[in-house]
């Protein structure tokens, strides 16, 4: 599965300077949690600028896919992907690959992801990959 959160439209002008945007993601298997993720960013925090934060960007996704095994091989193939706009980068804990893309369009994310699980699909649940009608609405 994949989220995507976009706070602000920086081309109208549209920034997150106010509120707070509080996020939690857990992943249980088999009764065991195996990812738990949160945040919280206020808007106008330093973190919305900072390198090791969004970096100015307004888009930010995580992408993940639990499986018993993830192969180097396919961490391998999945870094070399490329993205038309944004960062990316892939790396794996035991039993989940874990995607991440920063950058300035929510679109170029959904693409990112869409093709990333195009490739992790067969790999990991040994089913082809067919586009689920419901993306294309």
């Amino acid at each position: 599965g994949w989220d995507i959160v976009c706070l602000g439209r920086r081309h109208a002008g549209e920034e997150f300077r106010h509120g707070r945007m509080r996020q939690e993601v857990v992943i249980l298997r088999e009764g065991a949690r195996q990812w738990t993720e949160r945040a919280l960013i206020a808007g106008g925090a330093s973190l919305l600028e900072a390198q090791v934060g969004l970096n100015r960007e307004p888009v930010f996704g995580t992408f993940l896919a639990a499986a018993p095994q993830v192969p180097e091989a396919l961490i391998a193939a999945c870094r070399e992907m490329g993205c038309d706009d944004g960062e990316i980068a892939v790396t794996r804990v035991p039993g989940l690959l874990i995607a991440r893309y920063r950058g300035e369009s929510a679109e170029a994310a959904r693409h990112y992801f869409a093709a990333l699980w195009g490739r992790v699909r067969p790999a990991l649940a040994g089913r082809e990959a067919v586009t689920p009608r419901i993306w294309s609405t």
